[in-house]
């Protein structure tokens, strides 16, 4: 017996896909159109996968604000917060200069990202 969803309108689902891929790792904020929030709501394929596609677009997005992190530390850009410790080091870049939050990567001592996610300074100042 076959389960799997079948989308009512694929080109709707592609035009959700991209709207959120879009608005999630380029502007950070989820952002879809009232008529594909209507699609997906109506949808049964759409509605199971709609919270993995925003949780998909938010990991792509942390994850490249942490290699850029990374990029920036290794430049030598003062806004980024370094620390080391116990074979790993801990970095802290703020979204905007002067604001305490941001986001928290943790590397091994080549700087291959180990851990990253969103977060304030002070979770930064925590990280052992």
């Amino acid at each position: 017996m076959n389960t799997k969803r079948v989308c009512v309108d694929p080109e709707l689902r592609k035009q959700l896909f991209t709207e959120i891929m879009h608005t999630g790792l380029n502007r950070g904020a989820v952002a879809v159109s009232p008529e594909l929030l209507q699609h997906a709501a109506r949808c049964p394929a759409c509605s199971t996968e709609f919270e993995a596609w925003i949780e998909k677009a938010d990991i792509g997005r942390i994850l490249t604000s942490a290699r850029e992190i990374v990029r920036r530390a290794g430049n030598g850009d003062p806004s980024v917060q370094r620390r080391e410790g116990n074979g790993r080091r801990f970095y802290f870049g703020p979204v905007r200069t002067g604001t305490s939050v941001g986001t928290l990567v943790t590397t091994d001592e080549d700087d291959q990202i180990i851990q990253a996610d969103e977060g304030s300074l002070e979770d930064f100042l925590r990280l052992q």
